[in-house]
This record gives structure tokens, C-alpha cells and sequence, in this order.
């Protein structure tokens, strides 16, 4: 008898974490390619700073819907962790807008429509990459400024998932360095 409660028990808690949602089944991930940088070009009559762009993939887990990431905000950091300043969507004339396919493929790899189990399997998907720029132009004059070679940016990516109207974020750490 004993085991049969125990097994209830168990149902039930499956049952309430499938309409709450499990610990963890929000799992997306940006793999940023290096480190933010930049360069100063002098000519001995003005300075120049170019500013690098860096390319970003996003990674859904297996499983999960499909992703819309629809802005970012980047916070600067210096050594000790501490916020200098903070910009969003920095240099995007347009919104920006990134799909990341949900974490299935079709057994027939000639559809990407297929929602009934059995005619999918679960796997990893990433997204195609995309530019993203990292440092706003205050970044740069606050390192020279402060004679530093690198700072902390803390990337923060605002997404929904595909037929969910809840917003949600997750965070990607990055270095900013000078010279890159």
C-alpha cells in the first residue's frame, strides 16, 4: 500500500511541474565569438576609434519551442563588478529580431512543419549568426580615460518563446579589450 501512495505521490508532482513548467526547461544560450574590442587609429591630428563588431548564435535545448530574441541591453563593468554605465540595442537602426528554431527536427527533412510526436525528434538547434555590437561609444573614451586594457560587459537578451506571451532573459558575459 505503501508503494501505491508512493506512486500517486510521484504522478502528481509530474503533473503540477508539466503546468508549471520544469526548473531549467528555459534553457537558451548566446555563444558571442571573443571579445568585444576596439582600436585607435591616431594620424598626430585627430584620433579615430573603430569599433569591432562581434558575431553572436543563439543555442536552443532540445526540446524547447521555438525562441524570439527581440532586444539586448549591455551593462559595463569594471574590475571589482561594479555598473559604470549601461546602453540597449546599441547600434540597431532596426529592432533587433533573432529566431531561434525550436529544439526538434522533422523525420522528413523535406518539412519544417511537424507536431505530432513521433513524426520529430528532439535535438539542439542554433540560430543563424548575427551581428551584434557590444560597445557603445562611451565605452571606449571610459577605458583610455581610466587607463585600462579591459572591462566586463554583461549582456542581457530580452526573448519569448513561440506562443508565449511571458517575456524572459538570460545573460552572456564578454571582455572588452584594447587593444583587439
Amino acid at each position: 500500500m505503501r508503494m501505491f501512495r508512493y506512486f500517486w505521490l510521484v504522478a502528481l508532482m509530474v503533473v503540477i511541474a508539466g503546468c508549471a513548467g520544469l526548473p531549467g526547461s528555459d534553457n537558451i544560450s548566446a555563444n558571442l565569438d571573443g571579445p568585444a574590442g576596439f582600436e585607435v587609429t591616431d594620424d598626430g591630428d585627430e584620433a579615430t576609434i573603430e569599433i569591432h563588431v562581434n558575431e553572436v548564435t543563439f543555442k536552443n535545448q532540445a526540446g524547447a519551442p521555438e525562441a524570439h530574441i527581440h532586444s539586448y541591453e549591455v551593462q559595463v563593468l569594471d574590475a571589482s563588478g561594479n555598473l559604470v554605465a549601461e546602453a540597449d540595442n546599441i547600434g540597431m537602426e532596426d529592432a533587433f529580431q533573432v529566431t531561434v528554431p525550436a529544439g526538434k527536427r522533422c523525420l522528413d527533412e523535406d518539412t519544417d512543419y511537424c507536431p505530432k510526436p513521433g513524426e520529430y525528434y528532439t535535438t539542439t538547434r542554433e540560430s543563424e549568426p548575427r551581428d551584434l555590437m557590444l560597445i557603445a561609444s562611451f565605452v571606449p573614451t571610459y577605458i583610455l580615460d581610466n587607463d585600462l586594457q579591459t572591462v566586463r560587459l554583461r549582456v542581457t537578451f530580452h526573448y519569448y518563446y513561440e506562443g508565449k506571451s511571458k517575456n524572459k532573459t538570460f545573460s552572456a558575459g564578454v571582455p572588452a579589450v584594447y587593444p583587439r
